[in-house]
């Protein structure tokens, strides 16, 4: 799959695979692009041929990650007080296989969900996440009112949270993970 991609879009994701596994392994504000060129094995040109400095490629990874996770779990926004039993099943698969994505991706997520990471980062998720929860809130007339941003807050960063905490301890499956996950969801009522 990699030699079907364009060379210049390989040279990327091997730049962008390279910081991320620098910040890992020593936090972002300690990588260099000289860091990042000799572990890439590539020049100083070639990083700065598509980015201008490392914040404009985490900025791209960043952005890359929320759009590809915006749309998981969209049975997500049917969710309601009387879910039925089919669909409740309907949305722990879905929630599995993002469980899946995550741990699938879980370098990049640990990396940007880590205080080695942009601490705006969670917050950036978090708001994507709520304005998800919201549209569900909102649809199904679900009766926070006032608190609606605090409910909405509180399951985001939680959610988020949790998945981070799952990742770096992989004590539990994709599915068990989800069912913490559904059973949490659940009880807000969203």
């Amino acid at each position: 799959m990699l030699k079907q991609m364009p060379k210049s879009e390989r040279t990327k994701l091997k730049l962008k695979e390279t910081l991320i596994d620098l910040c890992n392994e020593k936090g972002y504000h300690n990588v260099t692009i000289g860091n990042i060129c000799e572990h890439a094995e590539t020049y100083r040109s070639t990083f700065y041929r598509y980015y201008d400095t490392k914040d404009d490629m985490l900025r791209e990874i960043e952005h890359e990650y929320i759009e590809a996770t915006r749309n998981l779990t969209p049975s997500f926004t049917e969710l309601r007080k009387d879910t039925s039993v089919e669909e409740l099943k309907r949305l722990k698969e879905e929630l599995t296989e993002d469980m899946k994505y995550h741990q699938k991706h879980r370098k990049l997520c640990l990396f940007l969900l880590s205080p080695y990471g942009d601490p705006y980062f969670s917050r950036k998720m978090a708001e994507s996440l709520a304005e998800r929860a919201e549209k569900s809130f909102l649809k199904y007339n679900t009766a926070y009112g006032s608190n609606l941003n605090y409910v909405l807050h509180f399951f985001s960063s939680g959610f988020i949270s949790t998945v981070y905490e799952w990742l770096k301890k992989q004590d539990r499956t994709p599915e068990e993970i989800a069912g913490v996950l559904l059973h949490l969801i659940t009880q807000l009522r969203i």
